[in-house]
């Protein structure tokens, strides 16, 4: 059994082929792209093509249709909205404040109520009692 430490050995990497042959591309295998035909189309002794078909080249637009675009979203967002108007203000309710801060008003009524009596059972809780109603 041999050793094999990072000094000794030594890692190849696969050649990374710029362009594979149309056959190899066809059938999704790796081409290692010798011309003018490799290495799989001489084995299997068919034609070793490679012409590039051209990718699909997605236009961008101009300034001048960017600047058109945004002219309709300007026309189409003015249109659409409402005139704005203030919102008006809610009357205030100062008998509570006279009385004591709402607050303080909401903790002594919560705080005052009796529990009521358990109220059902609300499926599997493990151990825990059941739950009684809150208000």
């Amino acid at each position: 059994m041999s050793s094999l430490t990072p000094a000794n050995t030594r890692i190849l990497k696969r050649r990374k082929v710029a362009l594979a042959c149309n056959s190899c591309r066809v059938k999704k295998s790796r081409c290692d792209g010798l011309r003018p035909a490799c290495s799989g189309c001489l084995e299997l002794r068919i034609y070793c093509d490679y012409e590039r078909t051209p990718l699909p080249q997605h236009k961008k637009p101009t300034y001048a249709q960017l600047l058109e675009r945004v002219k309709e979203l300007e026309a189409e967002l003015a249109s659409s909205t409402a005139p704005v108007t203030e919102p008006t203000p809610l009357p205030h309710d100062v008998s509570i404040a006279e009385d004591e801060s709402s607050v303080d008003a909401i903790a002594s009524n919560a705080f005052n109520e009796t529990p009521e009596k358990d109220i059902g059972y609300f499926g599997k809780s493990g151990d825990n009692p059941p739950a009684t109603a809150v208000k």
